[in-house]
C-alpha cells in the first residue's frame, strides 16, 4: 500500500524525467535548426549582446518594429539570458523550449489528474509523451508548446480557484492566460474563452463580484499589452498598414483552400490521428452536454477554443503546425473520452460495461505502444546539422573583418560570430524585412539558398557577374566576391 502510494505521489517525476531524456537525444539537430526558429533566435541573440529587441538588417542597424516575429517575450526573454549565459549556439538557443516541453508535460499531468483523477493522468500522459510532433515542435524556438504550457497552466490553476474558491488562484490562472496569449498570436483566440469564463463566474455563478471580475480582465490584458510594447511600431501611418495587413493576412496569398484542408483529415496520417481522438472527444463531450454545462466553464471555453483552432486552420496553407496545439488537447481529453462514453452505456450492457472498459484501457495502451515505436523509428526523420556545418566552413574560411550579405536564411545570420552581416528576408510578397543591396555594396561573401531558391533566380545576373561559387551543401550555398 505504501510504495502504491509512493508510486502515485512521484509518477510526475517519473515522466518528467522521461521526457527530458527523450528531448535531449540530438537536442541541437532533431529537428533541425530551420527559419522560423532563426527569426526569434536572432532576436535573442541581439537583445543579449546589443540590448536591441529586434533584427539586426545591416552592420550596427536593426529593424525594430516586430508585429511579425510571432514568437514573442516570454520564449525570446529567457533564450537571451541562456545564450549570454552559455555563448550563441543552437544548443543553447534551444533550452528554452526544452524547459517549457518538460513544463507542458508535468502541467497537463497535474491539470488532467485533477479534472479525472490518477489513472486517467497516466494514460494521458503516456500518451502525450510518445507522441512524435510533441518533439519535433517541442524542440524548436517555436512559441506553440510555450503558448500551451502557459494555457494548461492557467487551466489547472482554474480549477484549484473553483475547488478552493481563493482568488489567488483566478489571479494566477488569468496571468498564464496572458502569458500565453503573449507568446503567439495564436493563442488570442483564447482570449475569447478566457473572457467568458470570467463573466460566467461573474453573471451567471455570481461566484466572485465586478471588482474581482475587473481585476481578473487586469491580470489576463497586462502580458498582452507588454507584447504589444514589444511588438509595434505605431508611429507612422505606413506601420499601422504594414501590421493590419500582416495580421489579416500573414501568407501573402490571395486566395484560401478550406476544402482542401479539410480532406487532409482523411487522407493524411497527422490529421487523421488527430480526427479520430478529436471525434472521440467530440461525441464524449456531445453525451455529456448538459453536464458540462453545468459543471465548470473550463471545458466550455476550451471545447471552443478547439472549435475556433479549427475554423482557423481552415483557412491556412495547411502545414499541421497550424493545429498541433489543439491536437494535444485533444490528447490529453482522449482517455477520460472513452470512459465517458463508456459510462454512458455500461447500464445497458450485460456485464456493466466492464468488457468494454477494458477494451477502452486496450485501445488506449495500443495506441500508446504504437505512438512509441512510431517516435523510436522516426526520431530522426527531420535531423538536420547543415546549419552546423555551414558555420564550420565560415569558422575556417572566411574572417569576420569580411562583410556577409545572407539572403532569407535567418537561421544562418543567428548562428554566424560576426555583427559585420547585411539581411535580407522574404517573409511574403508584401513583407520583405531588410534591403537587396546586391549591385549597390560590394559584399565579400553571399549565403543563400541552392539554385531553386527564388532569391538566386532574380539576381542570377548580379550574382553570376560578380562571384563565385565556393561552397555547396544541403539547403545552402556561399558565393565569394570575384577578385
Amino acid at each position: 500500500m505504501i510504495e502504491t502510494w509512493k508510486y502515485k505521489k512521484y509518477f510526475w517525476l517519473i515522466i518528467g524525467i522521461l521526457a527530458l531524456f527523450v528531448a535531449l537525444y540530438h537536442l541541437d539537430t532533431s529537428p533541425g535548426f530551420w527559419f522560423d526558429e532563426g527569426i526569434a533566435s536572432q532576436v535573442a541573440k541581439n537583445i543579449a549582446f546589443n540590448g536591441i529587441y529586434g533584427t539586426q538588417t545591416a552592420p550596427n542597424i536593426f529593424y525594430e518594429n516586430n508585429f511579425w516575429v510571432t514568437i514573442n517575450y516570454p520564449v525570446v526573454l529567457p533564450a537571451a539570458l541562456f545564450l549570454k549565459l552559455f555563448g550563441v549556439s543552437i544548443w543553447a538557443a534551444r533550452l528554452t523550449p526544452l524547459f517549457y516541453l518538460v513544463g507542458l508535460i508535468l502541467a497537463s499531468y497535474f491539470f488532467i489528474k485533477k479534472l479525472y483523477g490518477f489513472k486517467l493522468a497516466v494514460l494521458s500522459s503516456l500518451l502525450l509523451i510518445t507522441f512524435p510532433p510533441l518533439y519535433g515542435n517541442g524542440k524548436a524556438v517555436l512559441g506553440e508548446v510555450p503558448g500551451l504550457f502557459w494555457l494548461i497552466l492557467g487551466s489547472l490553476l482554474f480549477l484549484y480557484f473553483y475547488d478552493r474558491g481563493q482568488r489567488m488562484f483566478l489571479f494566477g490562472a488569468t496571468v498564464s492566460w496572458g502569458l500565453s496569449m503573449a507568446t503567439k498570436p495564436y493563442y488570442l483566440l483564447f482570449g475569447l474563452s478566457a473572457v467568458f469564463i470570467i463573466l460566467f463566474l461573474w453573471l451567471k455563478e455570481r461566484s466572485i463580484n465586478f471588482r474581482t471580475a475587473i481585476l481578473s480582465g487586469i491580470f489576463l490584458s497586462s502580458p498582452v499589452l507588454i507584447w504589444s510594447f514589444f511588438a509595434f511600431d505605431f508611429s507612422s501611418l505606413e506601420s499601422w498598414r504594414a501590421t493590419l495587413s500582416y495580421f489579416l493576412n500573414s501568407y501573402g496569398v490571395s486566395s484560401f483552400d478550406p476544402l482542401k484542408n479539410l480532406f487532409r483529415f482523411v487522407s493524411e496520417s497527422t490529421p487523421t490521428h488527430f480526427a479520430l481522438l478529436g471525434g472521440a472527444v467530440l461525441v464524449s463531450w456531445f453525451v455529456r452536454w448538459r453536464e458540462l454545462l453545468k459543471s465548470s466553464p473550463l471545458i466550455v471555453g476550451l471545447a471552443a477554443f478547439i472549435a475556433l483552432s479549427f475554423l482557423w486552420y481552415l483557412k491556412t496553407p495547411g502545414w499541421y503546425r497550424y493545429f498541433f496545439s489543439i491536437h494535444i488537447l485533444v490528447i490529453l481529453f482522449f482517455p477520460s473520452a472513452i470512459f465517458d462514453v463508456i459510462g454512458k452505456v455500461k447500464g445497458h450492457v450485460a456485464d456493466g460495461g466492464k468488457t468494454w472498459a477494458r477494451l477502452g484501457v486496450t485501445a488506449v495502451m495500443a495506441l500508446i505502444v504504437f505512438q512509441a515505436g512510431f517516435l523510436i523509428i522516426h526520431y530522426d526523420d527531420f535531423k538536420g546539422q547543415e546549419v552546423i556545418e555551414l558555420k564550420r566552413y565560415v569558422d575556417q574560411n572566411i574572417s569576420m573583418e569580411d562583410s556577409i550579405f545572407v539572403a532569407s536564411k535567418p537561421e544562418v545570420a543567428f548562428i554566424l560570430d560576426t555583427q559585420n552581416i547585411y539581411q535580407y528576408i522574404f517573409i511574403n510578397k508584401n513583407l520583405i524585412i531588410g534591403e537587396n543591396i546586391l549591385g549597390r555594396v560590394p559584399v565579400d561573401y553571399i549565403i543563400t539558398g541552392r539554385t531553386n531558391d527564388p532569391f538566386i533566380i532574380d539576381n542570377k545576373g548580379v550574382i553570376d557577374a560578380g562571384y563565385n561559387i565556393i561552397y555547396e551543401a544541403g539547403h545552402y550555398r556561399i558565393y565569394q566576391l570575384k577578385k
